[in-house]
């Protein structure tokens, strides 16, 4: 069996499932809320290649793997990891954090599905700060690819108290346009 080098951008899928672009990784931090994010002196993109000793809080459960599998010699596509901080930055930024804990003390058997839709629809029509914005488009240029998949890595997507993998988002060959991209990483967050 030959083994190709794949790129795109990555959001881990359920069965270990590559697809056949370069990974970014987009980290979905959401179960992972810290008190550092409006930290200006660390980057919001991490690459997998230059990871040496993160965290999963910090990469999420796939992301955290792929680094290892990488740091011990393995062939892994290309990629980075948008850390945790700047899902929490965006939603700040876009004062959005009140709101969807209101709608969220709001959920009942009878409006679950409403008032998930209504917190989509306010992350989705949100605007991505410029800060972050400019680290995913210097990203995209070192990746260098014309395609991309945006996939999460839950913190606690694959935990041995929890399983989460495959339930959000994923855009597969996604054009290396940067503000397409940075919308489809709005729909994987939305997806939460």
């Amino acid at each position: 069996m030959v083994q190709k080098q794949v790129r795109g951008v990555f959001l881990p899928r359920p069965y270990g499932r590559f697809f056949t672009q370069t990974w970014l990784l987009l980290l979905l931090g959401f179960m992972h809320k810290t008190d550092c994010i409006e930290r200006t002196l660390m980057s919001m993109v991490r690459f997998l290649d230059e990871l040496k000793e993160s965290k999963v809080p910090e990469l999420g459960g796939k992301g955290y793997s792929l680094a290892v599998l990488i740091n011990n010699g393995f062939n892994v596509p290309k990629g980075f990891v948008i850390i945790s901080d700047s899902f929490f930055k965006y939603l700040k930024r876009n004062n959005l954090m009140e709101r969807i804990e209101e709608l969220t003390s709001e959920i009942n058997e009878n409006n679950s599905q409403e008032k998930s839709n209504e917190i989509r629809n306010l992350i989705l029509n949100g605007k991505m700060p410029d800060d972050i914005a400019q680290e995913i488009r210097n990203g995209l240029k070192r990746l260098n690819d014309r395609y991309i998949s945006v996939r999460s890595s839950g913190v606690a997507e694959d935990s041995l108290k929890a399983s989460f993998a495959g339930l959000f988002d994923t855009s597969l060959n996604v054009k290396t346009e940067p503000d397409l991209v940075l919308e489809n990483v709005k729909k994987c967050w939305a997806s939460l």
